[in-house]
């Protein structure tokens, strides 16, 4: 795990305790950093599983995870068609990981850490401060 990536989500975490809840629009956008946020971590605690059980890969926590990444999807797709259609293909990198490459994951845009940057860059300013 990156240290830039700790830091994108530490700062997600202070958007948070920075919003103010009574706006909707400022609401959506919280709900799907925090969508984002629950995405990325689940991501990183099982990739952190699999360095300690050397590879070993549980396809049913698998497929969880990419439930996670198709619900963010959604929740992106009003903010960016875009950054929602590299969300899906996120989620299906982790329907079938072992039938892509590194190189189809870079050019796809969907390594963790550049989904997590774009997301917070598209929804942070649209979060009510205090």
């Amino acid at each position: 795990m990156e240290v830039p990536l700790l830091t994108l989500i530490f700062n997600v975490a202070k958007a948070v305790g920075e919003t103010i809840g009574g706006d909707a629009k400022s609401k959506d956008a919280l709900d799907a950093l925090l969508a984002i946020n629950s995405a990325a971590k689940e991501t990183l605690k099982y990739e952190a599983w699999r360095n300690v059980n050397k590879g070993i890969r549980d396809k049913e926590r698998e497929q969880e995870i990419s439930a996670g990444w198709y619900g963010v999807s959604y929740r992106v797709h009003g903010y960016s068609q875009e950054l929602a259609r590299r969300l899906q293909f996120k989620g299906d990198y982790w329907q079938a990981p072992e039938e892509w490459t590194q190189l189809e994951v870079v050019d796809a845009g969907i390594s963790l850490e550049r989904v997590v940057d774009e997301t917070d860059r598209l929804l942070k300013p649209r979060i009510r401060k205090r």
